[in-house]
């Protein structure tokens, strides 16, 4: 168990000076008015997409008298479910990445975040309690997020790739 900590503790040194550098860059991202445009629509469905979720759970709990997941969860769920709609919008409508900047670096980044929620997610704990999902359930969780945006991302990057060498032929 003792290299489990440190893996976790080395992944969080980079992640932590990942994030450092990205602050303290001196050439930050640039955005054109379109991109602008795009990234506050992503805001707004991923906003009204928390809210459905949140609707949808009380719902269902109401319907049935007995929540399917502890609040915890069910707030992380929420706020991953707006991420997600937010960050698949902006990577669909090119507003994610900023203009002449390098994507391999979010690769890097969010693969290393996948491996991490990977390694953890192999503890075996029970992700339900009495027949409601838990907090245990937060790396099955994470995996399903960054999953779900690293897929998107690698689609979305193919299809220009695919879409420049049929606009070159």
């Amino acid at each position: 168990m003792k290299w489990l900590n440190i893996f976790f503790i080395a992944a969080l040194c980079v992640l932590v000076s990942a994030c450092i550098i990205m602050v303290f860059r001196k050439n930050k991202k640039q955005y054109d008015e379109r991109q602008k445009i795009s990234r506050g629509n992503a805001y707004k469905w991923g906003f009204v997409s928390m809210v459905i979720f949140n609707l949808w759970h009380l719902l269902i709990s109401l319907i049935y008298q007995t929540p399917l997941m502890d609040t915890d969860i069910a707030l992380f769920i929420s706020m991953f479910v707006g991420i997600v709609v937010c960050v698949v919008y902006s990577i669909w409508t090119d507003a994610f990445f900023g203009l002449d900047s390098k994507s391999p670096f979010y690769f890097l980044i969010l693969s290393l975040i996948l491996a991490v929620s990977n390694v953890f997610g192999a503890v075996n704990n029970p992700i339900t309690e009495n027949g409601i999902l838990s907090i245990s359930a937060m790396n099955l969780v994470n995996v399903i997020v960054w999953s779900i945006i690293l897929v998107n991302l690698i689609a979305k990057m193919l299809f220009v790739k695919f879409r420049k060498t049929d606009d070159s032929d």
